[in-house]
């Protein structure tokens, strides 16, 4: 909101929490909607009402996972009255969807964290006893996951916890995924827009300094720096799979091997994007101006 609001770019807030912190800033006309789980179509004409209700066709951001999904499998029925600088729904499922993620990377040869998919807690108990600890546990989808533990993970540094974890969190999830938890505190973003062709037209690279909740939360610090090895693994990828939109990924390095590893890929603007804008790469506008044909300026890179 910030990023298009210090353009000059008219926003709306849309959201169903009344309590949401986006309708306190002052670049934003705050909307209530109805809420997405309740009824996705019921949101989707919501959308659409609105859009009729402007002067303009406007630009439509997404910030969460869940929504972006949602709004994709309706994409034929908001194109009309939204520009949508997002990728197509298999595109977003394979970055989105964490055994569709893993399996891709396999395929592009990309290094990642040791990952398992047990089907039910016998399985865990069947490997627990030979696993390098810590590992830990997260979700397909980690929406509620958060909300009831606060967290994006679970960390178990000894088989019997991750047999307990695992019954624990299996009470509400139906998928779990089981990952050897890096080591280190080298941990790096890459923020990037694409064009349709798949050029990246800016690229902000980021290391990571603070962290909430720690270790496995979002950023609250971080450093612009530039390692071309950190942001080949980001660019190459996405290029691979003829992606376009804004993207973030999140690599680390893995002190047991000191190996480059990819955590993940958001497919969509993402909380420190005021620090890419900083940088002379308002990725936000550059998406905004893109949908409208407008020229923009960009810079090449934050060192």
């Amino acid at each position: 909101i910030v990023n298009l609001g210090r353009m000059g770019v008219p926003v709306y807030s849309v959201d169903s929490n009344p309590r949401t912190i986006t309708f306190l800033s002052r670049y934003a006309r705050k909307v209530l909607s109805p809420d997405i789980k309740d009824s996705e179509d019921g949101y989707i004409d919501f959308l659409i009402s609105l859009a009729k209700t402007l002067e303009h066709k406007p630009v439509l951001f997404i910030t969460g996972d869940l929504m972006l999904l949602a709004i994709l499998k309706h994409r034929d029925r908001l194109e009309p009255y939204y520009h949508m600088p997002f990728p197509p729904l298999e595109t977003v499922e394979n970055l989105a969807e964490k055994v569709q993620f893993y399996n891709m990377l396999d395929q592009y040869g990309v290094d990642y964290a040791d990952t398992f998919y047990p089907e039910d807690v016998q399985e865990v108990r069947t490997v627990a006893s030979s696993l390098n600890y810590p590992y830990i546990i997260k979700p397909v989808h980690s929406g509620e996951f958060v909300n009831r533990f606060h967290n994006k993970c679970l960390k178990a540094d000894s088989g019997d916890e991750l047999i307990s974890l695992y019954e624990l969190a299996s009470q509400t999830e139906d998928t779990l995924i089981v990952q050897q938890e890096l080591q280190g505190t080298e941990r790096y973003l890459v923020y990037m827009y694409f064009d349709r062709h798949s050029n990246p037209l800016a690229v902000c690279c980021y290391k990571k300094l603070r962290i909430t909740p720690i270790d496995y939360g979002n950023a609250c610090a971080c450093q612009t720096m530039w390692d071309q090895e950190i942001v080949d693994i980001g660019v190459n990828l996405l290029k691979k799979i003829g992606y376009h939109g804004l993207a973030e990924a999140e690599i680390q390095r893995d002190k047991r091997d000191g190996r480059l590893k990819l955590v993940e890929i958001n497919a969509r603007s993402t909380t420190e994007n005021r620090l890419t804008a900083k940088c002379g790469m308002n990725m936000e506008y550059i998406a905004y101006c893109q949908m409208l044909g407008k020229p923009v300026e960009i810079a090449n890179k934050a060192e």
